[in-house]
């Protein structure tokens, strides 16, 4: 596509995936986030894009995810790869308990941005705005694609 060739998948480190998901386990049953996504299906970005459609909330929110540093992959990599993971949403209150909770449990686990009151996906990586987009953009696109796309 577009001409890329393609490259060598991602390789799992299925001891670390068990790690995480028995961490993710252990911060849902103490009930300490509002709401949890796996990336498997579309990666990361697709992920928080569909834990903002409204049909699946009852208040329209924004989410700015805000990434620093090296990602030791490529950005487009990190948004999109379909590998294991989770996003988690909590409250500010329950961010250092989860994330005490995910350490303890050596889950791999960063920081990823700020839920926002504003319906907008906004991705940043080292200060440079990557990405903007109303939800409604996202949720018309998340069911019409294919469909506009075949015509």
């Amino acid at each position: 596509v577009l001409g890329v060739t393609g490259t060598k998948p991602l390789t799992v480190d299925f001891e670390q995936e068990q790690k995480d998901m028995h961490a993710v386990a252990a911060v849902l049953k103490e009930g300490l986030v509002g709401a949890c996504h796996d990336i498997s299906d579309g990666g990361l970005l697709v992920a928080a894009a569909e834990m903002l459609f409204t049909h699946r909330r009852p208040v329209e929110l924004g989410l700015t995810i805000d990434l620093f540093g090296d990602l030791f992959i490529d950005l487009d990599t990190f948004l999109f790869t379909e590998s294991g993971g989770f996003i988690l949403e909590m409250t500010p209150e329950n961010e250092d308990r989860v994330m005490a909770i995910l350490k303890q449990n050596k889950a791999v686990a960063r920081r990823l941005g700020t839920v926002t009151d504003d319906a907008k996906l906004r991705v940043k990586h080292n200060d440079v705005n990557i990405l903007e987009s109303d939800i409604k953009v996202l949720l018309y696109n998340w069911f019409h694609g294919l469909e506009e796309a075949s015509i």
